[in-house]
């Protein structure tokens, strides 16, 4: 029988236990999940869906990283589910799972882990155990055809030819009852989806270009690093809000500046309204990034938000003095 990729043995350093929970519990999470934890690579797959500097700054930080157990739930559910298809596909002679491939290019040697390949439909298979909002609004399709691109042309390069990829979704967050109340909702709690073939020629300008680009600010200090783009950000547009003083919900929300001032110019009272300006969150920097701390953006961004956080506070005592003043003189 295959044996298990897990390695159940060691566990991931640098993990803290805030809640507090039972020894059991704990090795249960903070087990090593990672198959190519220490695999000699100098880059995975998974890693060309992530900015050079951002792997980097990963790599360069690995034994700085802290992280709690209480937030690997997800991804724990994702082994779990690995390790079922593994352990029931693998005793089949029909299916290969869970095997890890190799190629060099760039000077670099490049590995990836595919979960399932069916040799007789020449099918390549990935399970992702996620959300139903990946399914409700379809923002993933890109990074899995990059990623099963690539994996397609790594077992290429050992003679296992690929017609078809697909992944496989499971929805951890399945709700049943929606399915009647959101048409946008999945269906199922799995869903099958056909991944996008790339050409070879554009898969090897992949993957050399983010080799050069990472060689070229290898060397560079964190602070000097180009940041990501607002893609890579998982920024939202800004936004200008028409509100009215004492409300907090705005009236109306505009893409642009010109197009609040013109509405609120048509059609409010100019004393009691004002423009907001909502900027760009950058919902990745603040909430999914493991190396945020070492980002010259992110120290720059939470530095900016400080300063108007004070910039505020300093505006509601001003306020108030003066409500204080006009209340002692009339």
């Amino acid at each position: 029988m295959k044996e298990c990729s897990l390695n159940t043995s060691k566990l991931i350093n640098n993990m803290t236990n805030n809640f507090g929970y039972p020894d059991f519990l704990y090795k249960v999470l903070a087990c090593e999940h990672y198959s190519g934890a220490k695999t000699k690579q100098d880059f995975s797959v998974t890693q060309f869906n992530d900015p050079a500097n951002m792997t980097l700054l990963k790599n360069r930080h690995k034994d700085e990283i802290v992280k709690d157990v209480s937030d690997l739930y997800a991804i724990i559910l994702g082994v779990g589910f690995h390790l079922l298809c593994e352990e029931t596909l693998g005793k089949e002679a029909m299916y290969i799972t869970e095997e890890r491939r190799f190629i060099e290019i760039g000077g670099k040697i490049v590995s990836g882990q595919f979960d399932l390949y069916i040799p007789e439909e020449k099918l390549l298979i990935d399970f992702k155990v996620t959300k139903a909002s990946s399914y409700m609004y379809g923002t993933r399709q890109p990074q899995y055809d990059m990623q099963m691109n690539l994996n397609r042309y790594i077992l290429q390069a050992h003679g296992l030819q690929v017609d078809k990829m697909q992944i496989v979704e499971l929805y951890r967050d399945f709700d049943k009852a929606s399915v009647t109340r959101n048409s946008k909702y999945p269906l199922s709690a799995f869903n099958i989806i056909d991944c996008n073939f790339m050409t070879d020629a554009a898969i090897e300008h992949t993957l050399l270009q983010y080799i050069q680009d990472y060689n070229q600010i290898s060397q560079l200090p964190d602070d000097k690093l180009p940041v990501c783009s607002s893609d890579d950000r998982w920024e939202r547009d800004h936004k200008y809000a028409v509100m009215k003083h004492g409300n907090k919900r705005a009236i109306r929300v505009f893409d642009n500046q010109n197009e609040a001032n013109t509405y609120r110019d048509l059609n409010c009272n100019l004393e009691e309204t004002y423009i907001e300006h909502r900027p760009a969150t950058p919902t990745r920097c603040l909430d999914w990034c493991e190396v945020n701390k070492y980002c010259p953006f992110y120290t720059a961004y939470m530095k900016k938000q400080e300063n108007i956080l004070k910039q505020e506070a300093l505006n509601v005592s001003k306020e108030n003095t003066i409500n204080y003043i006009k209340r002692d003189l009339f």
